[in-house]
């Protein structure tokens, strides 16, 4: 009886039990700590999903803007949508990065059209990552085009050429440009008045020399002739390959590489010629370019500004632009201006959309561990006899 007595005295001194309950407080008092990191991670997390959600609404009400534009217009540059060449070479992942990929720039597309309510969308070439594509490929990434590119701005979209979509001009096919007409109803070579405007578009591929000389001829034409078909109005040109610049104002320097027989190879920028042209005949007040994926911005001259849209793909922040133009009574002239709204990345995207539901789980699982690790109260205290 007297040990008896012993043992249960002991650990009523602290003994194991004692012990037991100390390494309980310290444990709820860790998990308490991490809760509230979880919880904080969550609330951060749920922020950054609220932004990205919200991020073109953002962008329109956060930028200068003119007060009642009369004209609006949606810019996007190279989304290179790839397929199934990707599919067969990376498995399941490649399925999983296209499937990524157009919701992405279906948000991108579709956030800017919310929150501009654009007339018109262009598209400045690009538009899949391969011009050599079998024509069931090509049918299937249209189909993919039309649900990630939607909806359609009352204007339309106009879909520029780019060297993805058609090649270079040392490989340029008409069956290969007739394909891309068709598929996207836009002509390579083609203009429309606007508001007040002339809208031109022509085939950048082929201007600096093409075996297919045909193509060459029918741009040729239409770039010469442009000025006198606009009759006096400003002229606003969307084509892929920007005009020349010194070498240093944006991140690709001019390069051009020519074959044995003439024809373009590969080239960053237009020819001087070509481009010394295009400012002195047509004098366009803006030329907006694709081609360069980490976009620039120049003026050339006191009448010519050039933006090169950034990529709307994940790796360059799924940028977009917004032009829009109003006529100034007073000073009679037409006043632009050119919102730029860049997204982010596809990883820092992904983790936001991760991080949120994750953490709220997380914080959740540790709440509950730490109520199992409450000890229940105490019984009530004996009443005395």
């Amino acid at each position: 009886v007297c040990r008896l007595s012993f043992l249960m005295g002991s650990k009523k001194k602290g003994g194991a039990s004692s012990g037991g309950g100390l390494w309980v407080q310290r444990g709820r008092a860790l998990l308490g700590v991490l809760a509230v990191c979880a919880a904080v991670a969550a609330l951060l997390a749920l922020l950054c999903v609220c932004y990205l959600s919200a991020y073109a609404r953002v962008c329109a009400a956060t930028t200068r803007r003119l007060p009642s534009p009369d004209a609006v217009i949606a810019l996007y540059a190279d989304p290179q949508m790839e397929g199934g060449d990707r599919v067969l070479a990376q498995g399941w992942y490649g399925a999983l990065n296209n499937w990524i990929n157009d919701r992405y720039h279906h948000h991108v597309y579709a956030s800017v059209l919310a929150a501009f309510q654009p007339d018109y969308a262009v598209l400045l070439g690009d538009i899949f990552s391969c011009q050599n594509l079998p024509h069931k490929e090509f049918r299937a990434r249209l189909l993919r085009w039309e649900q990630v590119f939607y909806p359609i701005p009352e204007g339309g979209i106009l879909s520029v050429v780019g060297n993805h979509d058609i090649g270079y001009g040392y490989e340029v096919l008409p069956p290969v440009v007739r394909r891309f007409e068709t598929a996207f109803q836009s002509r390579v070579n083609q203009a429309a008045v606007f508001h007040g405007h002339v809208l031109a578009t022509f085939n950048s591929m082929v201007i600096d020399g093409s075996k297919a000389h045909g193509e060459y001829e029918d741009t040729y034409e239409f770039l010469t002739t442009l000025r006198e078909r606009a009759e006096g109005r400003p002229i606003l040109l969307f084509h892929h390959i920007p005009l020349h610049k010194p070498a240093g104002v944006c991140v690709d320097a001019p390069f051009m590489n020519v074959t044995e027989e003439g024809f373009v190879a590969d080239q960053t920028m237009l020819s001087e010629q070509w481009s010394e042209y295009i400012l002195a005949a047509l004098q366009p007040p803006l030329i907006f370019t694709g081609h360069d994926h980490n976009g620039c911005y120049y003026e050339h001259n006191a009448h010519t500004t050039e933006y090169t849209i950034p990529s709307m793909m994940g790796e360059f922040g799924g940028y977009a632009a917004v032009l829009e133009w109003s006529w100034d009574e007073a000073q009679q002239q037409y006043l632009y201006n050119v919102v730029r709204c860049p997204f982010v990345s596809t990883p820092l995207a992904l983790s936001a959309l991760l991080t949120a539901p994750i953490a709220s789980a997380l914080l959740l699982a540790l709440l509950a561990l730490r109520r199992f690790l409450t000890p229940p109260p105490p019984p009530p205290k004996r009443k005395d006899e």
